[in-house]
């Protein structure tokens, strides 16, 4: 048997799943807090796509590193909100700022120190930030982590705060979507979470979260999503499209949500985690809120994933072409002192010289 076929073999041996095995599954989670469920035919639930008054407001960032090198990183950020009614756009919010973030030494520790400059916006308390790189939440591996890691945390930062900066513009009972997991992923982002969560509590607005991929694994070391995805072909007597709940009960500080799977449109491929603030979930609620999403999830460039989050992207995706002129308008700017800076970014580009050769 050549090499390609036993490739091919084991490859079908992995993918396939005989969901008719009687072994108990659940998640293994690899951090404390999280009592996983038995995975139950009776678990799934399905979605009757219906319609309401409600708004839902889906928050997204996006980003590009204009200058990286070891120890500087430059990074343009854009904010986007977009307010869906009766899937249409009713108002479309976007920010936009720049992180600049050096190494410096702070008491024989190497900090990354982080500032940020934008012409319209007071999104933030503050503008300058501090990150030790060996703090295990940025960390990977057990190494230092990389200068480049600190701006995409600021985003999520970012994102939390133009979510609550949304819930004063929003009713009881609209919703707010960000574009992630409602995991804290540090002291910090915990900090941030609070602050939205006692917003939206007062204002009695909802606060959920929608994952477009999960690394959640079960007990028989196969993804959850893919697993789900084949119970449901070969158990569910119907052809509609469902939520798998419940998964997990989250005790976990860090995590305040209540955990679900969701298959928003039956000719779909794809199965997204959704979560919502722990505190705010209501069973019959929740089923309005995801007929809501299912709702919303009906354009053919990305059938089963909500309208508001394709256009939440959109306007805050930032190209190449973009990323590009950032650069050499900043560069340009820079004069005599770009071979200072040549210095720096030569640190990490010795790849791309190889890359070049030939």
């Amino acid at each position: 048997m050549d090499i390609y076929n036993q490739l091919i073999d084991e490859i079908k041996k992995i993918v396939r799943y005989d969901t008719k095995e009687h072994e108990k599954l659940f998640i293994k989670f690899s951090k404390q807090g999280y009592n996983p469920v038995e995975i139950s035919n009776k678990n799934f639930h399905q979605i009757n796509e219906e319609n309401n008054e409600q708004k839902m407001c889906f928050i997204d960032g996006g980003s590009a590193e204009v200058i990286r090198s070891a120890d500087i990183s430059l990074a343009f950020i854009r904010l986007c909100a977009v307010i869906v009614k009766n899937n249409k756009k009713e108002e479309i919010k976007t920010e936009e700022r720049f992180v600049l973030t050096k190494s410096i030494i702070k008491q024989e520790n190497i900090i990354y120190k982080s500032r940020i400059y934008s012409e319209n916006s007071n999104i933030f308390e503050k503008n300058e930030y501090e990150f030790d790189s060996k703090d295990p939440n940025i960390c990977k591996g057990g190494n230092r982590a990389s200068i480049s890691e600190i701006f995409d945390i600021i985003r999520k930062f970012a994102e939390l705060k133009l979510a609550k900066e949304m819930v004063n513009i929003l009713s009881e009972n609209d919703i707010i979507i960000l574009d992630n997991s409602l995991e804290a992923k540090s002291p910090i982002e915990e900090k941030y979470f609070e602050e939205l969560y006692k917003k939206a509590i007062v204002n009695k607005t909802i606060v959920c979260g929608l994952n477009k991929t999960t690394s959640l694994f079960l007990n028989n070391g196969k993804n959850i999503s893919a697993v789900l995805n084949q119970i449901s072909k070969d158990n569910l007597r119907h052809e509609k499209s469902w939520y798998y709940h419940p998964v997990a009960q989250i005790s976990n500080p860090l995590h305040k949500a209540e955990m679900m799977f969701l298959k928003l449109n039956n000719k779909s491929k794809y199965i997204f985690r959704f979560e919502i603030y722990k505190e705010q979930y209501i069973s019959e609620q929740i089923n309005k809120i995801i007929s809501l999403l299912a709702y919303n999830s009906k354009d053919p460039v990305f059938l089963g994933y909500p309208y508001g989050l394709i256009l939440a992207d959109r306007f805050a995706r930032v190209s190449n072409k973009e990323k590009e002129y950032l650069k050499i308008k900043l560069l340009t700017k820079l004069g005599k002192d770009f071979d200072n800076l040549k210095v720096h970014l030569h640190s990490i580009d010795a790849h791309s010289v190889l890359d070049n050769i030939g």
